[in-house]
């Protein structure tokens, strides 16, 4: 199991929280900035980092589940009494992303969608085949950003891979069963 997959099990309003964009993985990774000291974004990168480092020692274990039971507290006055009700907040906002370009028949999705891909395989073959001889450092950075939007455009697109972790998360409860 994955640090990822340990936390969602022990702790999941945060994992939850710190999944999603805007206020509530704003507020979910301001909870752990402060249980935990030091400072944390709200992304999987800084979460899995701050989260693995802490559980090492029974003080940041303590503290995570401090923090835990404070954001599910201000969940719960926020009207999210349960996980759930924050999950299908997530899949409501992906599913509205999507009626909207079918209702609209707005093609600009498709057209950042494609430039966004068109931009990243232009900047890999620039690094591959040593086009860029100076500002190696700021392509790398570039590449990086356009690989998490080449991402995001594939998991609008396509999906995510959440469904795929639920399925065999079911899967694994079932085969326990005896």
């Amino acid at each position: 199991m994955s640090v990822k997959g340990a936390f969602s099990k022990m702790m999941p309003f945060l994992s939850i929280g710190l999944g999603m964009a805007g206020p509530m993985g704003v507020v979910a990774a301001n909870v752990l900035t402060n249980a935990l000291g030091v400072p944390i974004k709200p992304n999987s990168e800084s979460m899995t980092e701050a989260i693995t480092d802490a559980s090492l020692t029974s003080d940041g274990l303590e503290r995570l589940k401090q923090a835990e039971l404070q954001y599910q507290a201000q969940m719960t006055k926020m009207g999210f009494d349960h996980v759930e009700d924050i999950q299908s907040l997530a899949d409501s906002d992906v599913a509205s992303a999507r009626q909207r370009q079918e209702v609209v028949k707005d093609r600009m999705p498709t057209i950042l969608a494609i430039s966004a891909c068109l931009l990243f395989a232009g900047a890999l073959a620039m690094l591959k085949f040593g086009l860029i001889e100076s500002g190696k450092d700021a392509m790398l950075l570039l590449l990086g950003v356009l690989g998490k939007i080449v991402s995001d455009v594939y998991a609008y697109y396509f999906g995510s891979s959440r469904g795929s972790d639920d399925k065999s998360a079911v899967i694994a409860e079932i085969a326990k069963a005896p």
